[in-house]
Order: C-alpha cells, then sequence, then structure tokens
C-alpha cells in the first residue's frame, strides 16, 4: 500500500504540473471541429491524432493521470505492470510502436516489451527473443545520456542512428526517455511513428512525467519482492536454526525443516529425497508436507543414474521450475509422473539439498492450484535454505547409527598429504562420536542465533569449534566490500589483535583456493604444500591445516582455516564437522546480511512514508486553497472526496455527503444536474464507450439564483469504470456580466441603426441630385460616408446576431435545401462583388447536381456560405480563384470553400473562431472587418448539428480550405417538419 499511495501523490503532483494550480474554465470555450478520417484506417486512440474534437486542456490532463493510475495500479507481478503500463502510454501518445525496454543486471541487455499499431506489426514479425544490447541505437543513446531523447523527424539527426532489422527502419519521427531510479538504469519508454513531426515538446514532457512514475513502480515491485524474499530467508534460517534441537529426534527434524521450506516458498508439498550410496539411489524420506506418507513412498525411490533427468538436477544444477508441469515432458524422464498424479500437483520446483559442494539430496516443493507458480525468488529462497539443512540432517542420521562403528574419510595418496573432501563415508574415524558431533552443532548453532553482531558471533563460534577439534589456531577471513581483498575479521588461538585488520590479496593462500575452488581441504603437512602463506604475527609455525569456504547462495565470501602446529593434527572427521559448521556461519552471516538490509529497507520505506505523509499535507493544503471545488466518486457511485470548496459553493457539508451516492443531490439541480447524472450513468453502463477523453459541461443553477459551473470527467482502465471527477466553480457573476454585455450590444445596436438608416436613406438621396446637381468633390465625399454607413451596417448586424445567439433567441426552421443551388448563389454573389470592387476573381463549382438535399434554415444556410465565400475574396488577390466543392460524406454533405490567397498560419488556425480575433495579415491589408464573421457561422454550424474546420499551410498563394459539414435531410426529418 506505501509504494501505492506513493504513485498516487506523484499522479497529483503531475496533475498540478500539468494544468497549474488554478484550474482556468472559461464560460464558453472556442472550438475547432477536426475531420474524421475519410480512408477508414484503423488509428491507435491518442491526442494526437484522435479523430474527435479537440479535447480541452484540463480534459487532457484527466485523460494523463487515467492512462498513468491505469497503468501502474495494483499490479499483481512485473508482467501485469509492463502490460499496464504499455497500455497507458498507448492511449496517452500517438505511436505505431512503443516498447518498454527492462535492464536485466546479469545479462546486460536490454528485454523488449513492445505494442504495435496493425500497420507496424510487419515490422516486429520474426523478433523471437530479439534484445537491445547496450551501446545500441537509440537505446543506447537513452542509457547514456540519462535523459530523452525528441526526433520529429529521424532524418535530421545523424549523430544518432537507430538499430534496424532487416535492413529497414520505416518510422520517421521517434521519442524515448530513459527510466532511471537514483541515476541506476531501471529500463527506456520509447516510441516511435510512421509519421513526421508526430511528437513535440509537450508529448516530451508527458512522457518524461510517465516514465517517472513507471520507474518508481517498477523499482518498488522489485524492492517489494527483494523485501519478501528477505524476509523468507530471514525468518527461514531463524527457523531452521531452532529446528535443530530435535537433531536426536530424526523424523521429528524432518517434519519440521519440511515444514519450514515449504512455508518460505508458500508450497502445498514438500518432500525430501535423501541420497542413499548402497541402492545409488533418491529415497523420499517421510514425514512429508502436506500429503500423507501412505500413498507416496512406493513412487519416490529415483534411480540415480545419467538417463534421469532428476539425478542431473539435482547434481549439477541450482535448481529446476515447471509451472506447467502437467504438460512437462521432462516429467516422464524424471520418473515423476505418479507422484504429481497422486498429489495433484500442478506447478513443481526441485533445488538440490545442500550446497554445491556437498549435496545429500534433492527437494521436491509442488503445488496444487495451477495459478500458483513458482518464482525464480521462491527457488533462490529453497536453494539458500536448502543448505543450512543438510548437516542438520546429517548429523541426525549420524545418531542413529552405530557410535562405535568407524568412518572416516579416505586420503588422497598423490596430494602430499592433502585431503579433498568428497562427500564420501570416511574410511576411518576419531573417538569424536556422532553424539558429541550433534551437540557440538547444537551449542554452535544456538551460539551463531544468539546475536546478529557478525565478528562476535565470529569469535565465539571459532573458539567452540577449535576446542574441540583441538585446533591452535584458527581464523575466518571475509571478503571486503570491494570484492578485491580478504580481511581477517576474527582469529583464535596465539595471535595479536593487530592482526585482525589485515588484508590478503583475493588471489594468494590456501583460502582464496577453497574459495575460488568452492571446496574444503585437510592438509597434514604445510611445509609441503606451496598455497600456504604464513600469515602476519604468527606465534609459531603451523604445520597442518583444514580450510573450508564459507558459501552464501552460490558466492564464497569468505574461509575458515583451522591450523596446528603438528604435522597430522587432524582428521577427515574434523575436516566434515568443520564444513558443517562453516554451513552454519554463511547461514548466521546472511542472517544478519537480511536484517541490516531489511533494516535498510524499513528505514527507507519509513523515510518514504514520512515524505508521503508530508506531500499528501501538501497536496491537501493546495487541494484546500484551490478556489473550484472538486468531487471525487468510485466505481459505485459513491463520493469519496468532496473538498472544502464544493462544501462553500453547494452549500453542502462533506460529512453530510461523502460515502453517499452521488445521485443523491445532484437530482435536485434541474436539468444541468439530470443531464449530469446520464452522463455518469452512460459512463458506468458502457466504459468501452468513453473513448480517448470524455468532458463534459453543464451548468447548475441553485435555489439563491446563484450560477455553477460543472466540468465531470470518468476514470477508466480498459473496459473498467473506476469512478468519476468533478470540478465546480461559480460563475454566477460571469453569467450576469456576460447578461448585461449581450444586453448593452443589443441595446446600442438597435439605437445605433434607426440613425444609421436615416443617414444612409439621405446619402442615396443626395447621390442621386435629388437636392440638385452635385459637384465631383461633393459626390467623392458623399460616396465615402455611404461606404463608412454600410461598414458600420454591416457591424451592427454582426453584433446583433452574436447577441441573439447567445441569449438563444435565434430560433431555425428547417427544410429541404438544395445544395447545387446554394453554391450557384455564391457563384452570383462573386461575379457581382468582382464588378463592384473592380477586382477579377474567378469563380468554379466542384459538385453533382444529384446530391441529396441537406437539412438546414436557408437564410442561416446563405449566412454561413457567403461569410466564408466573403472572406476568400477579401484575402485573395486579384485574378486569384476561388472553387467549392461539394460531396456527401456518411449522412453528411461537406462543402469546402477553397481559395489561392494569403493563407492562413498555424497559430491563428487556433483562435480563428474566437470571437473579434482578426489575423495579421487582415491587419496589414486593411482589409475592413469585426472578427465576428467565423464565430457567428460556427455557431450557426453546431445550430444545424454540423461542423466547420479549416486547413491552410499558411503559405502565400496556397491559400486555405474552409469545410463545413451539414447533415442530409432524411425521410423521417421531412416527416418531422411537415408535421410540425
Amino acid at each position: 500500500m506505501l509504494a501505492e499511495d506513493l504513485l498516487v501523490l506523484i499522479f497529483i503532483a503531475l496533475a498540478l504540473l500539468l494544468i497549474g494550480i488554478g484550474i482556468g474554465w472559461s464560460l464558453r470555450s472556442s472550438r475547432i471541429a477536426k475531420p474524421k478520417s475519410s480512408t477508414g484506417e484503423v488509428v491507435p486512440t491518442s491526442p494526437a491524432i484522435s479523430t474527435e474534437t479537440q479535447a480541452s486542456p484540463d480534459g487532457e490532463v484527466l485523460s494523463t493521470l487515467q492512462s498513468l493510475h491505469a497503468a501502474l495500479s495494483h499490479p499483481e507481478d512485473l508482467s501485469t505492470l509492463v502490460e499496464g503500463a504499455l497500455k497507458g502510454i498507448s492511449r496517452l501518445l500517438p505511436f505505431d510502436i512503443v516498447e518498454l525496454n527492462l535492464f536485466d543486471r546479469t545479462t546486460g541487455h536490454f528485454i523488449p516489451h513492445r505494442l504495435c499499431s496493425p500497420r507496424s506489426s510487419d515490422f516486429v514479425t520474426g523478433m523471437g527473443d530479439d534484445v537491445y544490447r547496450l551501446g545500441e541505437g537509440y537505446t543506447g543513446w537513452l542509457v547514456e545520456h540519462r535523459g530523452s531523447l525528441l526526433l520529429p523527424d529521424v532524418n535530421k539527426r545523424g549523430d544518432v542512428q537507430p538499430k534496424v532489422r532487416r535492413g529497414k527502419f520505416p518510422f520517421k519521427s521517434y521519442l524515448g526517455t530513459a527510466l532511471t531510479d537514483r541515476d541506476e538504469i531501471v529500463g527506456t519508454l520509447e516510441l516511435a511513428h510512421q509519421e513526421a513531426l508526430t511528437y513535440d515538446r509537450r508529448h516530451q514532457t508527458l512522457l518524461e512525467a510517465a516514465s517517472a512514475a513507471i520507474a518508481l513502480s517498477i523499482t518498488n515491485l522489485k524492492l517489494h519482492s527483494q523485501h519478501q524474499q528477505f524476509v523468507d530467508e530471514f525468518v527461514g534460517i531463524t527457523d531452521i536454526q531452532g529446528a535443530a534441537a530435535w537433531v536426536h529426534e530424526p523424523e521429528t527434524l524432518l517434519e519440521q525443516l519440511s515444514k519450514t521450506l515449504a512455508t518460505r516458498v508458500g508450497a502445498d508439498v514438500l518432500v525430501l529425497l535423501l541420497y542413499n550410496e548402497d541402492t545409488q539411489s533418491l529415497i523420499a524420506q517421510p514425514p512429508f508436507f502436506g500429503v500423507s506418507a501412505s500413498i507416496l513412498t512406493d513412487d519416490l525411490v529415483f534411480p540415480s543414474s545419467p538417463e534421469n533427468t532428476l539425478s542431473t538436477i539435482w547434481q549439477t544444477q541450482k535448481y529446476w521450475i515447471s509451472n506447467t508441469a502437467v504438460e512437462e515432458q521432462l516429467i516422464d524422464q524424471m520418473e515423476l509422473r505418479p507422484f504429481l498424479k497422486k498429489a495433484e500437483i500442478h506447478t513443481l520446483l526441485i533445488t538440490p539439498l545442500g550446497g554445491d559442494e556437498h549435496r545429500i539430496g534433492a527437494i521436491l516443493a509442488g503445488n496444487t492450484d495451477a495459478e500458483s507458480m513458482f518464482s525464480e525468488g521462491d527457488a533462490e529462497v529453497l536453494a539458500s535454505l536448502s543448505r543450512l539443512c543438510s548437516p542438520l540432517i546429517e548429523a541426525s542420521q549420524k545418531l542413529t547409527r552405530d557410535q562405535g562403528a568407524d568412518e572416516t574419510e579416505r586420503v588422497d595418496p598423490t596430494a602430499a598429504g592433502m585431503v579433498l573432501d568428497s562427500g564420501l563415508p570416511p574410511a576411518e574415524e576419531t573417538p569424536t562420536g556422532a553424539l558429541q558431533w550433534a551437540e557440538a552443532l547444537l551449542r554452535i548453532s544456538a551460539e551463531l542465533s544468539s546475536s546478529l553482531d557478525v565478528d562476535r558471533v565470529l569469535e565465539r563460534t571459532l573458539a567452540l569449534t577449535s576446542e574441540l577439534i583441538g585446533a591452535a589456531q584458527a581464523c575466518v577471513l571475509l571478503l571486503t566490500q570491494e570484492g578485491d581483498s580478504l580481511q581477517l575479521r576474527a582469529s583464535f588461538g596465539e595471535r595479536s589483535p593487530g592482526s585482525l585488520q589485515m588484508d590478503r590479496d583475493i588471489q594468494e593462500g590456501l583460502p582464496s583456493w577453497v574459495m575460488s575452488h568452492n571446496q574444503s581441504v585437510l592438509i597434514d603437512d604445510l611445509s609441503q604444500d606451496a598455497r600456504w602463506k604464513t600469515l602476519d604475527n604468527d606465534a609459531q609455525e603451523q604445520r597442518s591445516a583444514i580450510a573450508v569456504p564459507i558459501i552464501v547462495g552460490d558466492e564464497a565470501i569468505g574461509a575458515m582455516l583451522f591450523t596446528h602446529s603438528e604435522v597430522g593434527a587432524f582428521v577427515p572427521e574434523q575436516q566434515r564437522l568443520v564444513r558443517s559448521v562453516a554451513s552454519q556461519v554463511g547461514g548466521a552471516i546472511k542472517n544478519a546480511e537480511l536484517y541490516h538490509v531489511i533494516s535498510d529497507q524499513a528505514e527507507r520505506l519509513g523515510s518514504m512514508l514520512r515524505s508521503q505523509q508530508i506531500e499528501a499535507s501538501q497536496s491537501r493544503g493546495i487541494l484546500n486553497s484551490i478556489a473550484d471545488g472538486v468531487i471525487v466518486t468510485d466505481s459505485n457511485h459513491e463520493i469519496i472526496l468532496f473538498s472544502p470548496s464544493a462544501e462553500r459553493i453547494l452549500g453542502l457539508l462533506s460529512d453530510d455527503v461523502v460515502g453517499h451516492p452521488v445521485f443523491d443531490f445532484i437530482g435536485v439541480y434541474g436539468a444541468g444536474g439530470t443531464r449530469w447524472a446520464d452522463a455518469i450513468r452512460a459512463w458506468s453502463q458502457n466504459p468501452a464507450s468513453i473513448g480517448q477523453v470524455a468532458f463534459l459541461t453543464e451548468q447548475l443553477e441553485l435555489e439563491d439564483g446563484r450560477v455553477i459551473s460543472i466540468h465531470p470527467a470518468p476514470f477508466v482502465l480498459g473496459d473498467e469504470f473506476l469512478g468519476t471527477v468533478s470540478i465546480f466553480r461559480d460563475i454566477s457573476r460571469e453569467v450576469e456580466v456576460d447578461r448585461l454585455k449581450s444586453e448593452f450590444v443589443a441595446t446600442v445596436s438597435h439605437e445605433l441603426r434607426t440613425p444609421m438608416t436615416s443617414i444612409k436613406g439621405f446619402v442615396d438621396l443626395l447621390l442621386m441630385d435629388v437636392s440638385g446637381e452635385l459637384a465631383d468633390e461633393q459626390r467623392r465625399f458623399l460616396e465615402i460616408i455611404r461606404s463608412n454607413t454600410f461598414r458600420l451596417e454591416i457591424l451592427v448586424g454582426d453584433l446583433l446576431d452574436i447577441s441573439h445567439l447567445e441569449s438563444g433567441k435565434v430560433t431555425l426552421s428547417f427544410q429541404a435545401l438544395d445544395v447545387y443551388r446554394l453554391l450557384d448563389e455564391m457563384r452570383e454573389h462573386v461575379e457581382h462583388r468582382s464588378q463592384e470592387g473592380e477586382k477579377q476573381i474567378s469563380f468554379q463549382i466542384e459538385a453533382p447536381q444529384s446530391l441529396p438535399k441537406l437539412r438546414g434554415d436557408l437564410e442561416r444556410v446563405r449566412q454561413i456560405l457567403a461569410n466564408l465565400v466573403e472572406n476568400s475574396f477579401n484575402f485573395t488577390p486579384s485574378g486569384g480563384m476561388i472553387r467549392m466543392r461539394a460531396r456527401q460524406v456518411g449522412d453528411q454533405i461537406e462543402i469546402d470553400v477553397i481559395d489561392n490567397g494569403m493563407g492562413i498560419s498555424l497559430p491563428e488556425q487556433e483562435r480563428i473562431f474566437e470571437r473579434f480575433f482578426r489575423g495579421e495579415q487582415s491587419l496589414l491589408l486593411g482589409i475592413a472587418g469585426t472578427g465576428l464573421g467565423l464565430s457567428i457561422v460556427l455557431n450557426l454550424v453546431e445550430m444545424h448539428e454540423g461542423r466547420i474546420w479549416v486547413t491552410s499551410d499558411g503559405i502565400p498563394g496556397k491559400g486555405s480550405t474552409f469545410t463545413v459539414s451539414l447533415p442530409v435531410m432524411t425521410a423521417e426529418d421531412e416527416v418531422e417538419e411537415g408535421g410540425e
């Protein structure tokens, strides 16, 4: 939960970063409708290539939060997290291919995980297990620079090249960033698109923010997994050391060890197989964990032969996992099929019992649920704990044998007095009996369990072991943190304290040999062995020695060395005892390391928790300081957050609404509240239909006369509805100001129209020489007055139109309209304007006369087309051309007004439909106008349930294309209009 809460805070911070603390909601936002794809091409849903109306910046932020939270919430494992992250990024950014490449530290390679669009599927076909190596392609650049790389056009950046497969890289734009955690590479997140100029700085910022959250989520998931593995090992080591008390009762000891091992790896069934030298086979040792011994004993005797795969696994491998054991062919070769059937096992984990140097058997762990799979972490834990179990099992076995029997290890006559630990029964045994050995191991185990102070434990263990085997001197050497030398950590016997600080070269001496060969050794005469190097401050010459490696996991971390001043002072039985002690010492050291790791992690998590609490307080403070109210609901429509500003705006207390369904109170807010509730129900019933961004704007009228603007938006994860976020603002003052403005404009416009009509009438009479013949100068002055009166008349008309549209006073009378006739009227208008203004503009119609009728108000459709044609006429130089093109697209008629005039720059296209906006070209050319024409056109088109958009490169001579899409008149429409 800690990592999840931290991610939630990251998302909150990301939202505040992207949209700012003050969320500005305009009373009416200008929109430019964009065309649908006419090619039918399957494209990813993405803000940059969406074919729907562009979302507001606030909607984009909600989409960002939705995508990131969906990608990183509740990951069951790494594969689930990767899949969710890829899907989240695919909803956030445009792509033809997106790759999340995770760094594998064991191989030094990047393992790619991909999503691609249908048109890019050929590129990834046949890649199989392809990987990225350090330094390759764009991935190598990201790793080297620890940053992001934006390539709007890959062909314009020659200093960095992609990794090319099969001689091709079909993508023209690229965006990528490194995933890092405290400057450590976690992986890379990369996108590419087949269209150039797809990505810009905005996409780069979004990707960088997303990658930070993804990297943190991956790191936290791995940290949690490692933490759990450390805890399992820590608890397992403690339990195994506790089980040593039952060494004198073999059956109880095996039961305790089986239970401990099964619990630590979550196994339903666990069986210990011990190697029998007489029969040369692995034999199951009851009692078993999770299954009755009576049904398994006969099936669990396996010959240890090269033909049996099980023999190969327990003798040479570290572990073997099969999470589809029922379908695994090797199960038959191991002769495990009867065992799996009787125990109803579906997933299987096999590890050796013991360390690499000396293995005494194998461990079979299984799960009866096919969904309960074993991980490599489980295998590591089981293999590590098995090293501690083997000496206890051997000690217990020795207690059951005849204590008078002599068992010693054979001496290799060719090794100058050296005896390698072969794991075979010794040929000769000293009076040190099995009971004494077992008791000694129990004492040493108790000592090792008594403290986490490694140096103190090593000193006491050396003393106990030296006394038991009669060693004159002993020492423990451990690898330094750098791993380049051995440090003397503990000693026993006649040695000065200063030698504890002594470091030895990792390549020198007997300790280095036993570590590198992972094998213990007994030497009768050190003077005959070239590997022996005298330790500093030795009180006297040492002549015989036992040296054993200290192993943690698969790695030798040090060595134990016992010496004596007499030749042949030690026997093989003592060598085996020391090896068992070294195994427990390795467990104790690992136990201490795990404790420190867990302590460090606990401290780190505590620090993260403190940071989270601080950030949560800051986020809460920010939320409380925002003037806009915020309401958050869950998937059951219950309110889970009701901000203080929402309390103030809506006049409700948080305690009265939190935990209650949102429908309990929004229904009292009239039609706006009803539409709000209907939208929430629609989102929850069919989340798959929401699309990339669902964004709603409604107004609520309160009982006290205030007007509230509400902007609800949904959160979805794939096809799952997660809840909604609604943001409120009191816009009563803005509404009142807007009403007063509209009334003022309407009043002034009406008052101007009366004197303007008189002025225009009398000027026309004077120009007709009613009061006598005019001089040329007088006539020129009157023409100027009439021209400006005409301009004023247009301005007043536009102001009245926009006022009526905003107040809802404009009504439409729908009828079937002949498209070709409307275009022909526009042709006559242009010809008249050309003659009147002495400006030669040619006009061309490109439309079939058989087009279906469109549904519209005749005067208003004429007004729409006339406005667009008039603009083209004004901005096209003499000698230019205006073309009008019409076609049917589905149930719409699309009409293009095309000119070859000055064109419209990209920045101006974003504002072209705003009220009173006039482009730079109109000001430079001195073209008359109010900047209201296109705003009126947009409102009229939307009243017709149509869309309008503009296309222009902004290059003089290439002009612009305005496209209006209006609905076709259907038979049902004609019946409806006729009925009215």
